[in-house]
């Protein structure tokens, strides 16, 4: 196992982001401004063989097997998430998209429609 020098101050930083991340954004979010109200429930770091990423998670009444419609109100769903989450693309080549049509619970597979938005501005980043 590694053990890193500054491992406990690593945490503790990351404890203070994450509490103030939840003290400001309190999930889930519903998007009221789109027909269906969809809900950002989870806004989480994905790591990808090409860095990190920001991947959204969110709660949709289209079935998943209409791919068409979850992509047109994904469209949506980004332009809320810029707005609500002001800079979340800035640097980074991707933002991650999943429509889920039931809540995870952690116990159990979900299904899950998974977009990526490549149209970000990449200021930066090779």
């Amino acid at each position: 196992f590694f053990k890193y020098k500054k491992e406990t101050e690593v945490v503790t930083l990351y404890d203070s982001l994450t509490s103030r991340e939840k003290a400001m954004y309190k999930l889930p979010i519903v998007l009221e401004n789109i027909s269906g109200k969809p809900s950002i429930i989870d806004v989480i770091p994905q790591m990808m063989s090409n860095g990190c990423f920001p991947l959204v998670a969110y709660h949709t009444k289209i079935n998943l097997k209409d791919t068409l419609a979850i992509e047109r109100e994904n469209l949506e769903v980004k332009k809320d998430v810029n707005r609500i989450f002001n800079g979340i693309g800035e640097n980074k080549k991707y933002i991650l998209y999943q429509a889920f049509n039931e809540l995870p619970d952690g116990q159990h597979p979900v299904k899950r429609y998974t977009m990526v938005d490549s149209s970000l501005s990449t200021v930066g980043v090779q």
